[in-house]
């Protein structure tokens, strides 16, 4: 691209981020963005936005607004609102998730049509091997470069957008980059302006917890759900959730997920404890007792679901959750979990006994969901 090829004074450009990994797309809007970034979003919806500036010969400023938005079915609709005007899409996908990418995008009411870039977080090797089975889904079939961090492969999208010939023949761009360069990323839940609890506040908290046998760590909580263990923090009242299905797999990605129970912390009075603490409170007996909202109870499956899960050796399949089967539906782009097993089983990883345990399992699954 020389100078004459770019107009001068200043571009604006809408770019979506999209993958099936929203901690990952975050961690990549996260990376590029810095302080340009807006997480006010993400704890309803899923949506951050960020800002990325270049700068080009003859004066040009190019601003790209950067738009993360979840695949979830939950918010499809709402968020499709969010995807008009844009200019060009990200997708941020691991190894693994390279062969749903034409799913996406048509998810999303997106084609091959629109410039985009694919970036695969994982090895080289294998990112060829799964693009290479896209096929006729590309115009030009790609090739496969190596990124050496988030801001190259955000420059590499500007420069297409602000090129007035385009050379369409050189897209999509697929780029590869390693974990460490676009780690996982998670908003904290925004500040509340009513003050933590104080020092006897948490003091009757914990003995409440006490009473209820639950257990205390420090200023924190531990409620144990079928799920995994939710974590409450006495002192600011939020509530994390540590997936049990981390517990058995073998991949590094071990997360935590907030979850939203209470929107709010005002309108409540007490001499002896203040807003925060009885909502606090009302969190740890809601949880124990299981009396959530339906809206609580989505974000627990969704944070204790994942198809990246991969069973540990030295675990058995007889210790997975139902609610970690229920992420490895049937589909035309993955293996389900069954046919991964059937494939250990036919390379000799795993006994004919696990393969049966595993079988009978996802049967009674599936009848007691029909």
């Amino acid at each position: 691209m020389t100078n004459r090829d770019i107009p001068t004074g200043r571009m604006i450009f809408k770019v979506l981020i999209v993958g099936q990994d929203l901690p990952l797309q975050t961690g990549f809007l996260n990376r590029t963005s810095g302080d340009c970034i807006s997480y006010q979003l993400y704890n309803t919806l899923g949506v951050s936005l960020g800002v990325s500036r270049f700068d080009y010969p003859e004066n040009l400023n190019v601003i790209l607004q950067l738009w993360s938005l979840p695949s979830a079915e939950r918010v499809r609709g709402i968020t499709r609102s969010y995807i008009k005007g844009h200019k060009a899409v990200i997708v941020v996908v691991r190894p693994d998730e390279v062969l749903s990418i034409p799913q996406l995008l048509q998810d999303l009411t997106l084609t091959s049509e629109t410039l985009f870039m694919i970036v695969v977080v994982g090895g080289v090797l294998e990112t060829e091997q799964q693009i290479s089975q896209l096929g006729s889904f590309f115009e030009y079939q790609p090739t496969v470069q190596a990124l050496p961090n988030v801001d190259s492969a955000v420059k590499q999208v500007a420069d297409h957008l602000v090129s007035r010939e385009g050379d369409r023949k050189c897209l999509p761009i697929v780029g590869v980059m390693t974990d460490e360069e676009c780690p996982t990323f998670v908003p904290e839940p925004p500040i509340s302006s009513t003050p933590p609890s104080s020092e006897s506040e948490i003091e009757e908290i914990r003995e409440i917890a006490l009473d209820l046998g639950i257990r205390v760590i420090g200023d924190l909580c531990a409620i144990e759900l079928r799920e995994g263990t939710s974590w409450i923090d006495m002192r600011t009242g939020s509530v994390q959730i540590e997936p049990q299905i981390c517990r058995l797999c073998s991949m590094s990605c071990k997360k935590k997920s907030n979850l939203c129970i209470i929107g709010t912390d005002t309108g409540w009075s007490s001499e002896e404890l203040k807003s925060r603490a009885i909502l606090t409170i009302a969190k740890i007996h809601a949880l124990t007792s299981r009396t959530l909202p339906m809206h609580v109870e989505k974000q627990i499956r969704g944070a204790s679901s994942c198809k990246r899960f991969k069973l540990r050796p030295d675990a058995s399949f007889d210790e997975i959750p139902e609610d970690v089967l229920r992420g490895f539906n049937r589909s035309e782009t993955r293996k389900s979990l069954l046919e991964a097993a059937e494939e250990r089983l036919r390379e000799g990883r795993l006994s004919e006994a696990g393969y049966s345990m595993l079988k009978k399992k996802l049967h009674n699954l599936e009848s007691s969901q029909s």
